[in-house]
């Protein structure tokens, strides 16, 4: 994987438990449309249940360690039905009924949609029977 960074980035050790952890601290600006960050899960739904990705606080492992991360804008949302029945996708004006096997990608305006104007929370509803998915949101993370 390659990363291509535009800005500073500082590294240090941090000593837990006997033990050294390299971090890494990335600073660079970022303007309107661009995007910093991606978060990729494979998501399991109840039948007749809901997921509800708070993406000011999306889970992350961190050196093995649970953290959260969240998005100020997104830029793109890409998901796909992986499981046995339809599913029910709604973030702020956006909702769209995925079949199996469906995939659908939002590249989102050019600036972004802002959490804070869409509301932070992405709902993924089964609307009959238990379903999984895959889903990739692109943005820029809170800093």
């Amino acid at each position: 994987m390659t990363y291509l960074f535009r800005g500073s980035v500082s590294v240090s050790s941090i000593i837990t438990d006997g033990s050294a952890v390299e971090s890494a601290n990335v600073s660079y600006p970022i303007v309107a449309g661009e995007s910093n960050f991606h978060w990729q899960a494979d998501r399991d739904v109840a039948a007749a249940g809901t997921d509800t990705l708070d993406l000011s606080a999306l889970p992350v492992v961190v050196f093995g360690e649970d953290a959260t991360v969240g998005f100020v804008s997104i830029n793109s949302i890409w998901i796909r039905n992986t499981g046995e029945g339809p599913l029910e996708m709604d973030y702020g004006q956006m909702a769209v009924l995925l079949p199996v096997g469906a995939v659908a990608f939002y590249n989102l305006p050019s600036t972004g949609v802002s959490t804070a104007a869409s509301g932070s929370s992405l709902v993924i509803t089964a609307t009959n029977a238990s379903s999984s998915y895959e889903i990739l949101i692109v943005g820029a993370k809170a800093q």
